[in-house]
């Protein structure tokens, strides 16, 4: 009977230990599914925290920006227009830090693709030319704003072989009011 004792005893510590080991085993599963939930609401914060970060941020110029500056000029209603690559120190600007550096323009599109500044200045722009003959040649002048003639430069073109109608033009003076209407106008008499 001794004998049946003990193993009744021993058999009542194994089915303990094992009830024992399967609670504690149920218990720690709990704790890592709850460790791992809170990990996975932080993982999903820290997302959501960054994805509203990146949406934020201010766009800004990079290395490919391209740069269009349009001048109006209201005395002789010109616009001239350039089209460039961005300078290498308007690189990494926001649309606040480019307006500080051209204050006498207005920013009329900006994205990291294309910046447009637009400025309007009360006076003549400089592509006003009289074509004149001075001592057998064409001979090329700049009209300032006050219709003044300044000296520009002298052609190879030389005058007597031309007709007498345009001979007569050009002791008058032909007005080109840009530099290809000017260039169209030399190829003529070329």
């Amino acid at each position: 009977m001794r004998k049946s004792v003990y193993m009744g005893m021993a058999l009542f510590v194994i089915i303990a230990g094992i009830t024992a080991g399967i609670m504690v085993h149920l218990y720690n599963n709990r704790i890592m599914e709850k460790a791992s939930l809170n990990k996975m609401e932080e993982v999903n914060s820290i997302s959501v925290n960054t994805i509203i970060q990146t949406v934020t941020q201010e766009e800004k110029t990079t290395p490919n920006t391209m740069v269009t500056v349009e001048t109006y000029y209201a005395k002789c209603g010109h616009n001239e227009i350039e089209k460039k690559k961005i300078e290498a120190q308007d690189i990494n600007k926001t649309e606040k830090e480019l307006g500080e550096k051209y204050q006498d323009y207005k920013i009329t599109k900006f994205s990291n693709e294309e910046v447009k500044l637009y400025r309007e200045e009360n006076k003549m722009c400089e592509n006003h030319y009289i074509i004149k003959e001075k001592e057998g040649k064409i001979v090329i002048y700049m009209i300032n704003e006050e219709g003044k003639e300044t000296f520009k430069s002298e052609t190879e073109i030389l005058t007597k072989y031309l007709p007498e109608e345009d001979l007569e033009l050009l002791k008058k003076g032909i007005k080109a009011n840009s530099e290809a209407q000017l260039n169209q106008i030399l190829s003529d008499y070329e």
